[in-house]
């Protein structure tokens, strides 16, 4: 709200809170901050095509499960979403959202949230960010 009121010149945010600002012409993007342009804005450069190589970040969401869920448990409930994810009206139904479906195996995103988790715990650290 900040930005649509003036408030702000510019920030980082994901395109499904900004879509609707976006469509009526209240928010220009300038960059997403992925590895490719997104499918969403074909448009709009990535940061390492202006000049800024070196950030990417990804918003995700996910559903989680319990720790010690089973792993047969875990293998069906992914199969299963997988394949929800893929009904032509769910996949509209996320794209109008402004959200791109994913689908990572549960091994491989299990490695991206540790890796998420340490780039993002060493970068608050090195700023000195704290909470008090």
């Amino acid at each position: 709200m900040a930005l649509v009121g003036g408030e702000v010149s510019g920030l980082f945010i994901d395109y499904v809170s900004l879509k609707p600002y976006v469509a009526d012409g209240k928010v220009r993007l300038l960059a997403v901050t992925g590895t490719k342009r997104s499918p969403l804005t074909p448009e709009v450069p990535t940061l390492s095509e202006l000049g800024y190589a070196g950030f990417e970040s990804y918003g995700w969401g996910a559903l989680f499960l319990p720790g010690k869920t089973p792993p047969d448990i875990v293998a069906r409930l992914y199969t299963e979403v997988a394949k929800v994810l893929q009904q032509p009206d769910v996949i509209g139904k996320f794209k109008d959202m402004g959200f791109e479906i994913g689908g990572t195996p549960p091994a491989q995103f299990a490695t991206q949230v540790v890796g998420d988790y340490g780039r993002w715990t060493r970068l608050i650290k090195s700023a000195g960010v704290s909470l008090d």
